[in-house]
């Protein structure tokens, strides 16, 4: 049955992502949305600060997918793929839109839009629930390391409806994985990412190495060729992308 969302909408609040725990740990269902049009305490991954002015659109989606821990992660590619769909038709260059490994949306090679995942598990290893936080920059961005989707746009865009079909175009492809798997969100997620052949930098065990981009795993991991021509599984951590020539046209 399609998910159905219900958003609290706060002028300021500490964290979305603080706020929606609270609520999954009270039981409530998955559904549920926690909206601030201003954070006080925003986060990213690895604990990161989150520049959270006004604006922009910080939300988290508490879910409750019944799947093994292992493909939670696959569930931040949904969400910045839902991302990208929805904002692309805001786009007035579609091309500049680039998803990046493991779930940021660029755009002209400049962060738009992040996701974070924190989860709780059962006893037996599943998934108890899941807060998924989404950061998407509509107005303002820090320059030095972002841009916001206003930027490429011929009038400013509605916030609000951008929220909206950020969560109508989750909530589709939530039920595709649900029912279906992640084979056809990889496909339509590479569809939308760099090229094959795109060089690529990444950490193993503290050590930065690099490589030419070969895909996703079916799980969703980062395939890389390196220097030796040996294909690595990349599980986890940051990847970084150059040569724009490699991005999808």
């Amino acid at each position: 049955m399609p998910i159905t969302w219900s958003v609290d909408l706060f002028d300021t609040v500490q964290s979305t992502q603080e706020h929606i725990k609270e609520k999954a740990l009270s039981g409530v269902p998955e559904g549920a949305v926690v909206q601030g049009l201003m954070q006080t305490c925003g986060y990213g991954r690895q604990g990161r600060g989150w520049v959270s002015e006004t604006g922009n659109i910080y939300m988290s989606l508490l879910l409750r997918p019944e799947c093994p821990v292992q493909e939670v992660t696959q569930l931040s590619m949904v969400a910045s793929l839902a991302t990208a769909k929805a904002i692309r038709q805001y786009l007035q260059d579609p091309h500049i839109l680039i998803l990046k490994w493991p779930n940021d949306v660029l755009l002209a090679e400049k962060k738009c839009a992040g996701i974070l995942l924190e989860t709780e598990l059962t006893s037996s290893g599943t998934v108890e629930w899941l807060a998924l936080g989404m950061g998407i920059n509509i107005t303002n961005a820090p320059t030095d390391v972002g841009t916001w989707v206003d930027a490429h746009t011929a009038a400013p865009v509605d916030m609000i409806a951008v929220r909206d079909d950020i969560l109508s175009s989750f909530g589709r492809l939530y039920e595709q994985w649900k029912a279906g798997g992640f084979a056809a969100i990889r496909a339509e997620w590479l569809e939308q990412s760099y090229n094959k052949g795109a060089l690529v930098r990444f950490k193993i065990g503290g050590v930065q190495q690099e490589g030419l981009f070969e895909g996703l795993d079916p799980q969703g991991n980062l395939i890389v060729r390196d220097s030796q021509s040996v294909l690595k599984t990349i599980t986890a951590g940051e990847a970084h992308f150059y040569n724009s020539a490699t991005a999808k046209e």
